[in-house]
């Protein structure tokens, strides 16, 4: 017969007399089978997991009360609910803790790429307001090519055509002029006579054809540069490796491309993957309100205030849980965790990378919210980077060209944080280090901070209209498991992942920056409409309109998620928005937000003011720095005089009708009764 192992984490929650609870308990199992094929029915404790619970004692231990705090169980877990998700038959293959930072992590830096596309943008505009701009009369192109001299040859020769070509059109103006005097009968500038020796030339087209190696010399430095990392000394080059980065990090590793099939090879269809029990427990970790159903997840009351005294002067919290005698259940040494209370609020310690439970968004050195799509950004700057040399080269053959790059696109905001992978991995990496070893009376488990039993964020958005905060994850869940209804319609908070981790194959892992997003929809439920997706069997080679996507063959457990009613706010122009993240426990809980207050703290006033002294400061510093102020002087050198008001009248006129047109577009659309709404 084999062991069932099982580790309790304690999550401190709220010391409040009017709290749902004041504490979580997380479980985790360990099985580790005796044979290969073992089911969950070779482990009685876990295959009566809600019984095992119910029957043995679980209290709080702390520095303050080693013998352990009384609880009042608050969560009602369901027997009948556990084994329809874990049913006798579940494949059990052990428990396996993956390591991912023995392996390569390869990221960009999201961060500055709407700095890049605005700077290119800007440039060109002011360049030139109200056409496209050509190659040699756009400073950001300039600059740009002047990098690309360096290592393509065919650059470097197109730079110097111009005046190579005043020479040539010099040479064949006198031509055209001897031509015509010799037609005439009248004597020409060339004491010689008649010439007709052809003039040589080549075209701009043909010299950049000639360089066939130098797009791959560029490629090689720039891998270069984003493998050394750090500044290179010119912005102009620093934006061309960090676009260059995000080329690399979509430009996965697939399978070879095979321009006929082999002869009589077949493919067999991929057999259905069994779930393992450890694999569903972690799926269904994403389901806050699953787990309490099911008895992963605790919540705990203490109902003595003397108790509660105790646990408000506690530095550390673990949960002891005692099964029956009999019971086949190997307890593993629980973890402590690091605990800090100011009154009411009770809470695990936590490192500068969180306040309060929450991320400190203000901090721009580590913190930026995008209006810009990144990745279109970076990708479309990229390309637009990489095809400058052919456009100077279509420019002097005399076709039509510019240097105009291309649109933005925006669909939202998104937060992204500077050097995540590092932090990421660091964090991880002490997680991989933790080791629960059996409790046999002397052994004493990890201690934990709050950064380590983090397993998710939250966004919240705060408009302008309703001033309120709303929350993106609210949402209803119905869930179904071997025919049973283990929830129906049941209120949920769900959370967005905290690393992202992924890979192609055996390649690199690859980590965003951006870490969270808004759209204007929930990020914890579907939207909706119907979905398209490609028939099997009989629907073979057919496309299907379904109501819902259908469920991973692997699922034995079928969730599905709608919006909370009322939740979402909208995503409106000419509204203003704040974020605020916060962390998310192993049990689903978010550290409770003390009640706003009823006129602001001068303290807190003060403080807000020196946060926009600094934001201000910061994004000073990054225009100072930025690609457009290495091309400033050549752009204000471009710019319209104060002898020549024209251009720079029209251009103003010019913006201030497309403002009007706005302004009353808006102005009509926010008057109109039909697009009036009660929001989601």
């Amino acid at each position: 017969m084999s062991t069932t192992r099982v580790l309790a984490t304690a999550l401190p929650y709220s010391l409040a007399d009017d709290a749902p609870f004041h504490a979580s308990v997380f479980f985790t199992h360990r099985l580790t089978p005796e044979s290969e094929g073992a089911t969950l029915a070779d482990f009685p404790a876990a295959e009566v997991w809600v019984k095992t619970l119910r029957a043995g004692e679980l209290v709080l231990v702390t520095d303050t009360a080693p013998d352990g705090i009384p609880v009042r169980w608050v969560s009602e877990p369901d027997q009948e609910d556990w084994s329809a998700v874990f049913p006798p038959d579940t494949l059990v293959a052990g428990f396996t803790a993956p390591a991912v930072t023995g392996q390569p992590w390869v990221t960009y830096p999201a961060h500055v790429m709407d700095g890049h596309a605005l700077d290119v943008h800007v440039g060109s505009t002011l360049a030139s307001p109200f056409t496209p701009p050509a190659v040699l009369a756009n400073p950001v192109a300039e600059a740009v090519l002047q990098q690309h001299r360096h290592l393509h040859r065919g650059v470097n020769q197109l730079l110097d055509l111009p005046g190579q070509r005043a020479e040539h059109d010099q040479q064949v103006l006198q031509r055209k002029e001897d031509e015509a005097l010799a037609t005439l009968g009248q004597p020409t500038k060339r004491r010689e006579g008649y010439h007709s020796e052809p003039l040589e030339w080549t075209s701009a087209v043909e010299i950049l054809l000639r360089d066939k190696d130098g797009d791959r010399r560029l490629t090689d430095h720039l891998d270069m540069l984003v493998a050394q990392g750090g500044a290179t000394g010119d912005v102009v080059m620093d934006a061309m490796r960090d676009v260059h980065a995000a080329r690399r990090f979509y430009q996965r590793e697939q399978v070879g491309y095979e321009p006929r099939p082999v002869d009589g090879a077949t493919t067999p269809r991929p057999e259905v993957p069994r779930q393992d029990f450890h694999q569903r427990a972690a799926q269904l970790g994403s389901t806050p309100v699953l787990l309490r159903a099911l008895g992963l997840v605790v919540d705990v009351a203490v109902d003595s205030s003397r108790h509660r005294a105790l646990l408000a002067r506690a530095t550390r919290v673990s949960a002891r849980f005692t099964p029956a005698r009999g019971r086949d259940l190997v307890r593993l040494a629980p973890p402590r965790t690091w605990c800090e209370s100011d009154g009411e609020h009770w809470r695990a310690v936590a490192s500068g990378v969180w306040s309060g439970g929450a991320l400190p968004l203000g901090d721009p050195r580590t913190y930026t919210v995008l209006d810009l799509d990144p990745d279109a950004s970076a990708l479309k700057l990229e390309q637009h980077v990489r095809d400058l040399p052919r456009a100077l080269a279509s420019e002097l053959n005399g076709d039509p060209a510019s240097s105009a790059p291309a649109s933005l696109r925006s669909t939202g905001f998104a937060i992204a944080r500077t050097d995540r992978a590092e932090a990421l991995l660091a964090q991880v990496q002490r997680g991989e280090g933790f080791e629960a070893p059996d409790d046999d009376g002397t052994a004493t488990g990890e201690d934990l901070a709050y950064d380590d039993v983090v397993r998710g964020i939250r966004l919240e958005v705060w408009d302008d209209l309703t001033r309120a905060w709303h929350s993106l994850h609210e949402r209803r869940v119905d869930v179904e498991a071997g025919g049973r209804d283990v929830l129906d319609d049941a209120p949920d908070t769900g959370f967005l992942q905290l690393t992202g981790l992924n890979r192609t194959g055996e390649s690199a892992y690859h980590l965003h920056e951006v870490f969270a997003g808004w759209d204007g929809w929930s990020l914890s439920a579907p939207r909706p409409g119907k979905v398209i997706v490609h028939g099997e069997g009989e629907d073979a080679g057919r496309e299907l309109v379904l109501d819902e996507p259908p469920d991973d063959p692997a699922t034995h457990v079928h969730i599905r998620t709608s919006v909370q009613p009322g939740t979402l706010p909208w995503l409106r122009y000419g509204r203003r928005y704040s974020f605020r993240v916060r962390g998310v426990d192993l049990a689903g809980n978010s550290v409770p937000r003390p009640p706003a207050p009823s006129s602001p703290d001068p303290s807190v006033v003060a403080a807000a003011r020196e946060q926009l002294d600094l934001l201000s400061r910061t994004y000073a510093d990054r225009d100072a720095r930025g690609l457009l102020a290495a091309v400033r002087a050549r752009l204000l050198e471009r710019l319209p005089d104060d002898g020549a008001p024209d251009a720079t009248d029209g251009l103003l006129a010019v913006l201030a009708a497309a403002g009007e047109g706005l302004a009353g577009a808006q102005k009509r659309l926010t008057a109109d009764a039909r697009l009036e709404a009660t929001p989601v």
